[in-house]
């Protein structure tokens, strides 16, 4: 039985999270807040610093976490961009609750992020055939 079976069967909710056996950095972010929002469908107030440092601040409806190697991230919809996005937990020095939510929306929106995350994803058979 996989993992995410397992978790989802002794706390629903957990669907909303994929995780990476490998170590993730600090974050400046209160990962419980992240979590609590993403359940209750309240929207976020962050403050994001690209690759570059460049600061923008957004408003985002969290749907998921995911943790990969080296990072925890956010997934959610971004006002700013009006799209979903992956938001980096360490580029986060500001991340707080809003009174507002987004309801009713975020099965739709995580539905969306799972079919777009596939269309993206390449096959490791895919990739066989085009190395050394």
């Amino acid at each position: 039985m996989r993992a995410a079976r397992k978790l989802h069967q002794v706390a629903p909710g957990t669907r909303q999270l994929v995780a990476s056996s490998y170590g993730v950095e600090a974050t400046p972010v209160d990962l419980g807040l992240v979590r609590r929002a993403i359940r209750d469908e309240r929207k976020l107030r962050i403050t994001y610093r690209d690759v570059n440092d460049h600061r923008t601040e957004r408003v985002i409806w969290p749907i998921a976490m995911v943790y990969y190697m080296d990072a925890a991230m956010a997934v959610g919809w971004c006002e700013l961009r009006c799209g979903l996005r992956h938001f980096r937990m360490d580029r986060m020095p500001i991340c707080v609750e809003t009174e507002h939510h987004f309801a009713g929306q975020g099965a739709a929106l995580l539905a969306l992020w799972e079919t777009t995350q596939k269309d993206e994803t390449v096959s490791t058979r895919a990739l066989r055939g085009s190395g050394p």
